[in-house]
């Protein structure tokens, strides 16, 4: 008994670990568009320190070709860091057809808070353009594609997702694909990932009708925090620990 409660406390603990990891992430996709806001990808931090984006490198791949993505905001210094818990929002910033989301002045995702006005404040924008001008929009790789692969590195973190989509999730326009926090390690699997749902309950009603939460996560009740699983783990290996050395039968832990 006392073995199989060491056993028991010691899986706790590796999930508490597994959940988490530090590193950046890849959470949430919204590559199959209608609205004039165009594709975008979210970001996460989940570590306990700022992620420098200095020597960030993200390149997207259909099977056939493959682009280096040029981040303005990260090679001019506006965006030097992602801090600890926090989102970053890798957006076309010509929208679908050449339209939507170049804002004027210093706030290029102006028109990509006019179509996800809750999205929160705090939240980083970082263009997604090509490597080369003129060039073929980064995201114009996926459009058709049966593979879809992007790739995200700096000099301390990685995150590579692959997408086959064939076997992924479908989406309607508008909708995005997200991951669950706790599954954050298991983002290149295809199980880890669901469709998000239309605010409005019917489903997808036209371009005015969008399905995602930029730069958060959806609300996962039923997932225990991380700090409650260690928590419960701690308490119950401590507690059966002093009935052992009291010699206490263990039966009843």
């Amino acid at each position: 008994m006392f073995r199989a409660l060491l056993t028991f406390c010691g899986i706790i603990l590796l999930h508490v670990g597994q959940l988490t990891q530090a590193g950046l992430a890849i959470t949430e996709l919204m590559l199959d568009v209608d609205s004039t806001s165009g594709e975008w990808i979210e970001i996460y931090n989940n570590g306990s320190t700022a992620e420098d984006l200095s020597s960030l490198e993200i390149v997207f791949s259909n099977g056939a070709e493959s682009q280096k993505v040029f981040l303005p905001e990260v090679q001019s210094g506006t965006a030097t860091a992602l801090a600890p818990n926090s989102f970053m929002i890798l957006f076309n910033p010509t929208g679908i057809g050449g339209i939507g989301s170049v804002g004027s002045g210093s706030n290029p995702a102006a028109n990509f808070l006019l179509d996800w006005p809750d999205t929160p404040a705090g939240t980083l924008f970082v263009q997604a353009l090509p490597e080369f001008l003129p060039g073929i929009p980064p995201f114009e790789l996926f459009h058709g594609a049966s593979n879809i692969h992007i790739s995200l590195s700096t000099d301390n973190a990685s995150d590579v997702v692959n997408i086959d989509t064939a076997t992924w999730p479908s989406t309607d326009p508008d909708q995005s694909l997200f991951v669950a926090p706790h599954l954050i390690n298991q983002n290149h699997l295809a199980s880890s990932w669901s469709a998000s749902a239309y605010p409005n309950s019917a489903g997808y009603q036209g371009f005015e009708s969008k399905a995602g939460t930029p730069g958060a996560f959806l609300s996962l009740s039923s997932v225990p925090e991380p700090s409650a699983l260690l928590t419960f783990a701690c308490l119950t290996c401590a507690s059966c620990l002093r009935r052992r050395k009291s010699k206490v039968d263990l039966s009843s832990c």
